[in-house]
């Protein structure tokens, strides 16, 4: 039976990733047409799957296969930060008018 700190941990996880979601979705509808926009459409399904391996806790604490759920969240973690440093390797390359 997971303590009453476990629950409320969790509880703050889930809060935390569904806010998350929600501001992501913002930040790619805002930067779709920015240069950071295809690396920033990776992090709503992150914070959703964020929330949605922290609501498995909750509901079966004993869950052995959610180890498979925070595998796929942390790889699109890894994901998102290749598309970040590729975009900043080709900004850093492309001349501009700090460089001229």
């Amino acid at each position: 039976m997971p303590s009453l700190l476990f629950n409320v941990t969790v509880v703050f996880a889930v809060a935390t990733g569904a806010a998350g979601t929600a501001l992501s979705l913002l930040a790619v509808y805002r930067f779709w047409g920015s240069p950071f926009g295809r690396a920033l459409a990776v992090l709503p399904p992150f914070f959703l799957g964020f929330t949605v391996y922290h609501g498995l806790l909750i509901a079966v604490p004993s869950f052995e296969e959610a180890v498979y759920v925070e595998v796929s969240v942390f790889l699109l973690l890894v994901v998102f930060a290749v598309e970040m440093l590729r975009i900043h390797y080709q900004l850093s390359r492309t001349p501009g008018e700090a460089n001229a």
